[in-house]
């Protein structure tokens, strides 16, 4: 996603196209490039670049299941979830992430009512597993009492994984985690 916005020149698309072709991939290359070329003087007024590298990932990537709304889910997700990681050469993840889907599937039974969406998705240095429910409830993390008899899943997928969080959807909520690939240290740049 590229965008310049300005009020002081009036076609920087030009000057943005040079500066991508000639930068060689370098996204600070290409911003210092092109504002340079649209404000040779400098800018008269705040000046504004987003450059943003994405890319999508192939199908081979990414695995999807869809859920019902009863209790026997969250072994049916532990059971693809190996499946899927094994298939993937992740044996060392395995039981990591069985505990982690387990814990964010039972959340999901437990607060909202319709199916339940999982999603694990390989990229460069991370694992990440997405778990969507239809529950508006804002999940937070909290620590369980020694005597209480839930409370400790977002806990413990807190524990098990590089960063974790949730984003409201149209129809409720994902609950996202991701854990380092093995052979990838928490200073591993980005989440690839």
């Amino acid at each position: 996603m590229l965008a310049l916005h300005t009020r002081s020149v009036a076609e920087p698309g030009p000057a943005l196209v040079r500066a991508l072709a000639t930068s060689d991939g370098d996204l600070q290359k290409a911003s210092d490039d092109a504002l340079t070329e649209a404000f040779p003087d400098g800018p008269g007024d705040d000046a504004i670049l987003f450059l943003a590298r994405t890319r999508v990932l192939g199908p081979d990537r990414t695995r999807s299941w869809q859920l019902r709304n009863r209790p026997e889910s969250a072994a049916e997700a532990r059971r693809e979830v190996s499946r899927q990681l094994a298939e993937w050469g992740l044996h060392e993840l395995v039981p990591s992430t069985a505990l982690l889907v387990s814990e964010l599937i039972t959340n999901g039974l437990r607060y909202s009512t319709g199916e339940i969406g999982l999603r694990v998705i390989r990229r460069e240095n991370t694992l990440a597993c997405e778990v969507t429910d239809t529950s508006r409830t804002a999940t937070t993390l909290r620590r369980a009492h020694d005597d209480d008899e839930g409370g400790r899943g977002l806990f413990l997928a807190a524990q098990l994984t590089h960063d974790w969080g949730v984003r409201p959807t149209t129809g409720g909520k994902k609950v996202w985690a991701e854990q380092l690939l093995p052979g990838h240290d928490s200073g591993a740049p980005g989440a690839g």
